[in-house]
């Protein structure tokens, strides 16, 4: 038994063309995309959002002289650290929001103590800035922040 061509099932009203198997999907601006006055924009559907709106500039990053403290920070030195003789310098990066309040705290270099380094980080999430101010609206920044341990010697 032999299949009737006649008897195949009526097309579609809709046949979409098969695209070939080594093209590449036009890119605007290469020779094969239309560009220019000649090439339409597809209609845009206004059920989607516009085009989003630029990022926001990242924080400046500023010394904490510069913004100023509402409350300065206040390092404990630790005790054992002293009892040791630990010393060195901890600088901190800590993102400011608009309202004054330390929002993050990054280690930008360490003492090389982890005690010396915690109690910076400590003082940093206590200390409350003076909001940083920028063309009349209040901005966050990055503020650098040094904590320098030192152990006096007594004469």
């Amino acid at each position: 038994m032999t299949a009737d061509p006649a008897a195949a099932p009526a097309p579609s009203d809709f046949v979409a063309p098969a695209a070939p198997l080594n093209a590449a999907p036009a890119v605007e601006g290469s020779p094969s995309a239309p560009s220019g006055a000649g090439a339409a924009a597809p209609p845009r559907d206004a059920s989607l959002p516009g085009p989003a709106a630029p990022p926001a500039p990242p924080p400046r990053t500023l010394n904490a002289s510069e913004v100023g403290y509402l409350e300065p920070p206040r390092v404990s030195y630790p005790s054992l650290s002293r009892r040791l003789g630990e010393q060195g310098r901890t600088l901190l990066r800590v993102r400011v929001d608009a309202t004054g309040h330390p929002a993050e705290v990054l280690m930008a270099s360490s003492s090389g103590f982890t005690r010396l380094d915690e109690a910076a980080v400590a003082a940093a999430r206590r200390t409350r800035f003076r909001p940083y101010v920028e063309d009349g609206a209040a901005r966050a920044v990055w503020v650098l922040m040094p904590f320098v341990f030192t152990l006096e010697e007594s004469p």
